[in-house]
């Protein structure tokens, strides 16, 4: 059985006051640093926050997928048709899927999952408490959940982006 055990990502800039969803069973860490844009949160002056979420220890078996998820807020300055790419690493028991690549090359094998951000229409407000669901419909920028679908293809140790496939729109 070739288990998934580890899950790291990288959050992009442009996408800040980011928290991560705990999962049973699994350890939660995370990395701070600077950000390149200063953000205000609600009134609150934000220069630094979460760049980097890893999971690890758990056991997710060939045969099952799982969501691995990071809340957090797209920017003011994040234009329309901005694509901002999660760069994803995925350990196993026999060895590691890569998905970092930023090329936007539909010919690559391991992409990384993206989302990319269309301009919003009337009657969609800030975003509270917009969120991207299972369906991947278009949502307001704002404060959004970015899941990571995790699973496997042909036994091999494989993530897939749900944000890759077909891209995510989000509105700004």
């Amino acid at each position: 059985m070739l288990e998934t055990h580890t899950v790291h990502i990288t959050l992009p800039e442009g996408f800040y006051a980011a928290k991560p969803m705990p999962r049973a069973g699994w350890k939660l860490t995370t990395k701070t640093g600077v950000y390149a844009t200063r953000y205000n949160n609600h009134g609150t002056e934000m220069t630094e926050g979460l760049r980097e979420v890893t999971w690890s220890g758990g056991d997710l078996p060939d045969a099952w997928y799982d969501e691995f998820t990071v809340r957090g807020t797209f920017g003011p300055d994040v234009a329309p048709g901005t694509v901002l790419y999660f760069p994803a690493l995925q350990t196993c028991a026999h060895g590691m899927a890569d998905w970092t690549d930023t090329g936007g090359s539909h010919d690559v094998p391991n992409p990384a999952p993206k989302v990319t951000v269309v301009a919003g229409g009337k009657g969609h407000g800030y975003g509270h408490g917009a969120k991207a669901d299972h369906a991947m419909d278009a949502v307001t920028v704002g404060e959004v959940e970015v899941p990571l679908i995790i699973g496997r293809m042909n036994a091999k140790c494989h993530v897939h982006g749900s944000m890759d496939h077909g891209s995510h729109d989000m509105k700004n």
